[in-house]
């Protein structure tokens, strides 16, 4: 079936995936407002240094500083001394409770009256830079907008990831459950210190063919989750030593697909396959903003639901359209979205009758 690059563009959002074979394998996503910093380049000062942690804290002009360990620098740390102006780059966006990841392997010029903190170089749209550092030429790139010129225009009449399947994939993603083969499933559990996946048999295959598959799959899941970090994964029991080695090795040869760093270490005494994965951005749960109990943040939901009036109002269908949204959604499209949703209303002169049900959860809307 070949490799598609699917484009969607949307009010306050442009989605990109990539579909090989038919399954969705990686997604990028570029919210209008919420744009990563992964990528940016700033001349940083150095704040502090932190010997236990083999690390320096830099000051970026942020909320809070960025992390520097010393193996991402390229004289090993030798000029992280306090006040010492250091050019980095960004490598993973701050979360809640830390500040960016940083890397001084950054080949970027700077003008010598340049003062720290600043920045250099802003982080690239992640959508264009897909399609600058990834896309080949065998593969075929859509979109529904015409402004990305180098891609065919689709102009179906259902949505573009509907018409390929990738929106109920995309759902899948971010369900811990992940069947695979015959009746044999992964379960996947993300956790502050390292993501643990289970590899449960099905009701046929042996435990060799069965880690065979899922070795596959976890290949695809790192990806299209964006799972980082420390990677552990629970294999069947296989008790001759080639077996073990040649799972391992298809593991090995199955992320050689990944555009992020993985190193393969090998399998601990009790099966437990281990691997590291080079963290750049959000996980794709984070990303979406999903919770316990929901697969979406409202945010989520509601640039779901201007996606969808977008499309409708691109249509020949009826103008006059209702729609019940929960309290979040509602607050959002007032305090966020207000612009994007009155656009989109003039634009396809729609007659939008809008109420808020407080019975709907955060993350549900009825249209």
């Amino acid at each position: 079936m070949g490799t598609d690059v699917l484009i969607n563009v949307a009010p306050g959002e442009t989605r990109l995936a990539l579909v090989e074979d038919g399954r969705l394998s990686e997604i990028v996503i570029s919210r209008a407002g919420a744009q990563s910093l992964v990528g940016a380049v700033f001349l940083g000062r150095v704040k502090s240094v932190s010997k236990p942690l083999d690390a320096a804290f830099i000051d970026l002009g942020l909320q809070r500083p960025g992390l520097l360990a010393y193996a991402d620098t390229p004289d090993n740390a030798a000029k992280l001394i306090e006040g010492a102006a250091v050019l980095v780059r960004v490598l993973r966006d701050a979360t809640d409770d830390k500040g960016p990841k940083l890397t001084a392997r950054v080949d970027h010029p700077i003008a010598p009256q340049m003062r720290a903190p600043l920045l250099v170089a802003a982080a690239p749209d992640p959508v264009d830079h897909f399609l600058g550092t990834r896309v080949q030429p065998a593969w075929r790139v859509m979109a529904d907008d015409r402004r990305f010129k180098a891609a065919e225009y689709y102009a179906g009449i259902m949505p573009i990831f509907a018409e390929h399947d990738v929106e109920e994939q995309l759902d899948s993603a971010l369900i811990p459950v992940v069947p695979f083969g015959e009746g044999a499933s992964l379960v996947i559990e993300e956790t502050a210190a390292l993501t643990a996946i289970d590899v449960n048999s099905g009701p046929r295959g042996d435990a060799f063919s069965v880690n065979l598959g899922a070795v596959a799959e976890v290949a695809r899941q790192l990806r299209l989750r964006n799972l980082a970090g420390q990677i552990v994964i629970d294999l069947l029991p296989m008790k001759r030593r080639d077996r073990r080695d040649q799972v391992l090795a298809a593991l090995r040869a199955a992320v050689t697909n990944d555009a992020n760093e993985v190193h393969v270490l090998g399998l601990t005494r009790l099966g437990l396959a281990e691997l590291t994965r080079r963290r750049v951005g959000e996980t794709l749960g984070a990303r979406l903003g999903v919770a316990s109990r929901t697969l979406r943040s409202p945010e989520t939901a509601a640039l779901d639901l201007l996606r969808n009036l977008d499309w409708r109002g691109r249509g020949r269908g009826a103008r006059q359209i209702k729609v019940s949204l929960s309290p979040a959604i509602e607050a959002l499209l007032v305090a966020r979205y207000r612009a994007l949703l009155d656009d989109l209303v003039r634009r396809h002169a729609l007659q939008l009758d809008r109420s808020v049900d407080p019975i709907l959860a955060p993350e549900k809307y009825l249209l």
